[in-house]
């Protein structure tokens, strides 16, 4: 059955910018990795995550990673690290195709964050060597976070549903009757929740050999255009995956790649065919499933309990109706 204690075991997904639901976090002067001299960049405002209970938020950015290389690559190592870390109850990993990585820890409530903090820099610290360069030049963040009512999560446990699925059924049949709860002040989601275009080129071998150029000459051209590529190993055919939105393929295609003898230009669309996919910028899971997370604010004025209340009992009636292969949880909803 559904409790009220029920907690993300982690996940990739970012809260977007401009939503308006806000923590106040404490101020902290940045803090030094343990035995390495090296200053983590001044903290700038977390982004809120649902738990009521103390909790970490630890940030980076690996410029130019998707989402899936930001997770293997950066959150992965980091996460095992913070393993069995004293009186941590969950980790929640966000990864963006920007780069960013945003780990949040709970702990229990009681659990001194200033304690904490240190043993969680030390436990990072274990970590660094694993990390890229580039993640280590810009320097890891841990900070401390503000506190929420809670929140609610859709999950696909026999992985039925992707996140599409369910971010796009949360929005429609979730989101307002939230908001309309008593006490409730705002309902904001946790990633994103419209798919955006992903744009896929399948690069010719045979073609780019035949023009006398190499695979890594178009990577590198693609590169120095800002673009954010990551290459899936193929036989003849070299796929890559170009990150963020409002990419025109169209555009792509004329991207030169290779200026010739006597002048001849050669265009990417010369050696590639670019398809293009619906998907969602960033990944969200719970206990390692597929979920839609809405983080739910409750007005000053309205009571905790109350409004916690409301909300369980909201969930419990929502369980009966929804979907085969979807179930919801309470993500620490409230006192």
């Amino acid at each position: 059955g559904l409790k009220a204690d029920d907690h993300v075991v982690r996940d990739p997904a970012r809260h977007r910018a401009g939503e308006e639901v806000r923590p106040q976090p404490v101020k902290e002067p940045a803090a030094k990795a343990p035995g390495l001299g090296m200053r983590m960049p001044a903290a700038s405002p977390p982004a809120p995550f649902p738990g009521s209970g103390p909790a970490l938020v630890v940030t980076t950015t690996y410029a130019g990673a998707t989402a899936q290389t930001v997770e293997e690559a950066v959150a992965g190592p980091i996460e095992a690290q913070l393993i069995g870390l004293e009186k941590m109850t969950r980790q929640i990993a966000a990864c963006a195709d920007d780069g960013t990585m945003r780990l949040t820890l709970l702990f229990e409530r009681g659990t001194d964050l200033n304690a904490a903090q240190r043993q969680a820099q030390d436990r990072i610290a274990l970590a660094l060597p694993l990390l890229p360069k580039a993640v280590l030049e810009l320097g890891i963040r841990v900070e401390k976070r503000g506190i929420y009512l809670g929140a609610v999560a859709l999950v696909s446990p026999g992985n039925r549903h992707d996140r599409v699925f369910l971010a796009n059924y949360a929005k429609v049949n979730l989101h307002d009757d939230l908001a309309r709860i008593g006490g409730v002040a705002d309902v904001a989601f946790y990633g994103d929740t419209e798919p955006g275009k992903q744009i896929h080129l399948l690069i010719d071998r045979d073609k780019v050999a035949a023009l006398e150029m190499t695979t890594s000459e178009i990577l590198d051209t693609l590169s120095h255009q800002g673009l954010s590529v990551e290459a899936a190993p193929g036989g003849r055919i070299l796929t890559l995956t170009v990150a963020g939105r409002g990419i025109d393929p169209d555009q792509l295609k004329e991207i030169m790649v290779k200026a010739g003898k006597e002048g001849r230009i050669v265009r990417l669309g010369t050696v590639a065919r670019i398809e293009t996919a619906e998907g969602l910028a960033n990944t969200t899971r719970v206990d390692g499933k597929p979920a839609a997370i809405l983080v739910i604010s409750r007005l000053p004025e309205a009571d905790a309990k109350d409004t916690a209340k409301a909300l369980r009992d909201y969930v419990a009636d929502l369980a009966k109706r929804l979907p085969e292969g979807v179930e919801v949880k309470v993500i620490d909803g409230g006192p």
